[in-house]
């Protein structure tokens, strides 16, 4: 019984669940500040979103950043 449970739920979930858009943002580099250890650097870009759920897809950055530090700023 709490099996069938489980599975409707999970299936009422993904029924009504919206699913993500996908929108690349294209941003070029505005300002870097170099550090002993690493650097900051700062890229801008403008696009417009839909309503709902939307992944940004930000191409072109270094693979040796760290995850953590990523900041995105919305108006």
């Amino acid at each position: 019984m709490t099996i069938r449970i489980l599975f409707f739920y999970f299936f009422i979930v993904q029924a009504f669940a919206q699913p993500f858009k996908e929108k690349e943002l294209k941003s070029t580099i505005s300002h870097v500040t170099v550090f002993l250890q690493g650097a900051q650097i700062t890229r801008t870009g403008e696009m417009m979103l839909p309503k709902g759920n939307t992944a940004l897809i930000i191409k072109s950055l270094s693979p040796y950043i760290d995850e953590k530090s990523i900041q995105v700023e919305a108006e």
